[in-house]
């Protein structure tokens, strides 16, 4: 089996996308799939060529997988969902979300016009 190659044409090109606006602080969960064929590139080597250690301001994680018989998908979906609900990011969000709702009920409670506007517009029966 030949090996893939994990250089990136950059070497800063996955951490110019992990530094989006959007994606800051958000964890990163890497599957390593294949891992049920011999000579599969490792978990460990996936993570250290992709600097995740780099990632100080996120949690991540290069989880062993194999697509063919399932196993180690379950564990890093969990992990994922964990590192979700205890992440600076996902708080921020949801801090975000529960404003906006706050700041529409007052708009509704002040002119409740608008939300049969907002339903008619968005045609929400």
């Amino acid at each position: 089996m030949q090996r893939v190659n994990l250089a990136w044409k950059t070497p800063s090109q996955h951490l110019k996308v992990l530094r989006h606006q959007d994606l800051q602080g958000a964890p990163v969960l890497i599957f390593a799939n294949k891992q049920d064929l011999e000579g599969a590139v490792s978990a460990e080597e996936i993570g250290s060529a992709l600097n995740l250690k780099e990632l100080e301001e996120r949690q991540s994680m290069a989880m062993a997988i194999s697509a063919y018989d399932g196993s180690g998908i379950r564990e890093g979906v969990t992990w994922l969902v964990d590192a979700m609900r205890t992440c600076k990011r996902t708080q921020e969000l949801k801090q975000r979300a529960d404003a906006a709702v706050t700041m529409n009920m007052h708009i509704i409670k002040d002119d409740p016009s608008v939300w049969r506007k907002e339903r008619i517009k968005n045609r929400v029966w």
